[in-house]
């Protein structure tokens, strides 16, 4: 789901249904430690491609075709290329992340050309952990919604 907004000040009881990155980078509408709780419902890397649903009895008055919400197969792009870079450039711990990532993409023999990047999806939640873990209040929480086939 993507809802364009302005990030209002960090406030209380608000719900934002967005990618981290995009609303969190402000600094100025989130600055350190702001956040009380933070719920994800991440994409877990499944190698599916899954549709909108519809509810049944919508489906039986008219004749859908499947439409795709998201594609949950993970590639190494020009963004995963520029997260793993800037893990490289960070603090000591981010460094050992990247370290790890690098070694999952060798031991996996990803290419730049791989249809399926276990490594790519790495980098991707790092960042967005790293983001969340910046505005957490130190004596908060991230619930990390896990499906139980991954």
């Amino acid at each position: 789901m993507s809802v364009m907004f302005e990030a209002p000040p960090c406030g209380n009881r608000t719900i934002y249904a967005e990618d981290c990155l995009k609303i969190l980078s402000d600094h100025r509408a989130f600055p350190d430690n702001c956040i009380d709780l933070i719920y994800l419902d991440p994409p877990f890397n499944s190698k599916s491609k899954y549709n909108l649903p519809f509810p049944k009895e919508y489906k039986q008055q008219v004749d859908l075709k499947p439409v795709m919400a998201f594609n949950d197969t993970w590639t190494w792009g020009r963004d995963s290329v520029e997260y793993l870079d800037e893990l490289k450039n960070s603090s000591y711990h981010d460094q050992k992340i990247a370290n790890l990532i690098s070694l999952t993409k060798e031991i996996n023999r990803e290419k730049p050309t791989s249809k399926e990047s276990t490594s790519a999806y790495l980098v991707n939640m790092a960042v967005r952990l790293k983001t969340m873990y910046r505005v957490l209040n130190l004596s908060t929480y991230i619930v990390i919604q896990r499906q139980a086939t991954t």
